[in-house]
């Protein structure tokens, strides 16, 4: 006969369930090997942009809202004319948003297919990562995927290092400054907490309408799922740590936690001809999707609203035409 053990004692339970929480709230930014269906939408290109977040937009625009986030800004995703901001030149740590520069980046260093090794340091970065084995190459594709579906730091660095990495940190931060993003400084490619680095709300608008052009970006931060290569016979499957990608009209782009970035996000969502970008600073863990899409459905009301000012102004028109003949 066999014994039956004891039951764990009160301070272990208690252990354990602190335990399980904490799982709980790190399931946002991990990696996770659960597979998920989901139809990639087709997204089509966009025009050229002519000016990314020009006009200010007084907070008061939006009274009604009453949210966690530090720092706001709302970007016609087409025009990139900002449609709401707040606070959005406050210097901040972004946390993994940022991988959304260093993955722009990283596509203009060489083609999807090549394969970059895994060096000592890239496969110890904590600490959310995918597993790669020192000495062990990987494709750019899927480094690629792996830092954008689920925020894989070990991927970014070595990303960051398929070359040479101080040259990688040079071209992140000469390309931010190029987009306009002139209050930000990027000191590593992942987003993890380091003095010194930061950027603003707007900037990282400035960074996420451009990462919103490229085709690779889009399709890859759209996905749910999608399985990453270790070996030919050996995969697991990524899944997106941006929740909003499961609701409908959100389709990318990145979300971040650290500390002391709390929670932050870049979202795309689009419902006919509108196209919003929405970029949430310092935020509550909990809240921030929640917020996310209070700001979408605000911006659907002011474009209702607009075109039916547009459509009331042309009445008349047509009617002082009618009437002045």
């Amino acid at each position: 006969m066999v014994a039956t053990p004891p039951p764990p004692k009160t301070h272990t339970r208690k252990a354990l369930a602190s335990y399980a929480c904490f799982l709980l709230l790190t399931a946002g930014f991990g990696c996770s090997l659960h597979s998920l269906k989901h139809d990639t939408q087709s997204l089509p290109s966009l025009p050229s942009y002519q000016h990314i977040a020009k006009k200010r937009v007084d907070a008061s625009e939006l009274p009604s809202l009453n949210v966690s986030a530090k720092s706001i800004i709302v970007l016609n995703a087409q025009t990139g004319n900002t449609l709401y901001e707040y606070n959005a030149d406050e210097k901040l740590p972004i946390a993994s948003t940022q991988k959304l520069l260093s993955a722009l980046v990283a596509l203009s260093e060489g083609p999807l297919s090549e394969l970059i090794p895994t060096s000592l340091s890239a496969a110890l970065e904590p600490p959310s990562k995918i597993g790669l084995k020192w000495q062990q190459s990987y494709s750019r594709e899927s480094l690629l995927q792996a830092s954008l579906i689920c925020s894989a730091n070990d991927a970014a660095t070595a990303l960051s290092e398929a070359q040479n990495k101080t040259t990688f940190l040079k071209k992140m931060n000469a390309l931010a400054k190029s987009y306009g993003a002139t209050n930000s400084w990027f000191i590593n490619p992942h987003g993890l907490d380091t003095p010194g680095q930061f950027s603003t709300a707007r900037d990282l608008a400035k960074i996420a309408f451009h990462a919103y052009r490229n085709p690779f970006i889009r399709l890859t931060t759209n996905q749910l799922t999608q399985k990453f290569h270790y070996q030919p016979y050996k995969w697991s499957t990524l899944r997106n740590t941006n929740r909003l990608v499961r609701t409908p009209h959100f389709n990318g782009l990145k979300g971040g936690f650290t500390h002391l970035a709390q929670k932050t996000l870049v979202a795309s969502a689009k419902k006919g001809t509108q196209e919003v970008l929405i970029v949430l600073l310092n935020a509550h863990p909990l809240a921030i999707n929640q917020e996310a899409q209070i700001i979408w459905e605000w911006a659907l009301r002011q474009e209702k609203k607009k075109g039916r000012e547009k459509q009331n102004k042309q009445a008349k028109m047509g009617l002082k035409l009618i009437i002045e003949k």
